[in-house]
């Protein structure tokens, strides 16, 4: 079963979208891509201050989707 979310502002996310969020404890928003949709989180990949990959749940309100800009 594929399963739909909605950020913040009630854009649909899908798996690959670039989304941004704030990490738990922090308190600045950092860019990650979409990796997964459940029915009530997404797992979002993204870079921590160590160079590493790493990936955080959220829920999908929580998230921001980055607007995709045409190339003319």
């Amino acid at each position: 079963m594929e399963h739909t979310a909605k950020d913040f502002f009630g854009n649909d996310l899908q798996i690959g979208d670039t989304v941004a969020f704030m990490r738990k404890e922090y308190r600045y928003l950092i860019e990650g891509k979409v990796i997964k949709i459940t029915a009530k989180t997404i797992l979002i990949e993204h870079e921590p201050l160590n160079g590493y990959y790493t990936q955080t749940k959220q829920s999908p309100n929580q998230v921001i989707k980055k607007p995709v800009t045409s190339t003319l």
